[in-house]
């Protein structure tokens, strides 16, 4: 059930900022890419050797599942626009360049 609503809110999440971060300025990715991981570093306090967070017991597993799916739909969309959008700004130079 919590890797279900898990990917649910990562969808939706995801789905939702990039529609939101489609018409913003660079400013709003940064601050979402800057939300992400203040979200990341509130959830994962207590890294074992190889990354494995500290799990809560049962019913706060669905809250945790929650919290990390926005997490990982943020970071998602910040990365996604801001490279796509760096792409777009340096498709020009790279077309001019490749003439020679």
């Amino acid at each position: 059930m919590e890797l279900y609503l898990l990917c649910l809110v990562f969808f939706l999440t995801d789905i939702g900022v990039r529609l939101a971060l489609r018409t913003r300025s660079w400013r709003a990715v940064e601050l979402t890419l800057v939300a992400g991981l203040l979200l990341a570093w509130l959830l994962y306090p207590h890294l074992s050797d190889w990354a494995v967070p500290w799990m809560p017991l049962s019913g706060g597993m669905l809250l945790y599942a929650v919290m990390v799916g926005l997490q990982l739909g943020l970071m998602d969309a910040a990365l996604r626009t801001g490279f796509g959008r760096w792409r777009a700004a340096h498709a020009p130079a790279r077309q001019t360049s490749r003439r020679w």
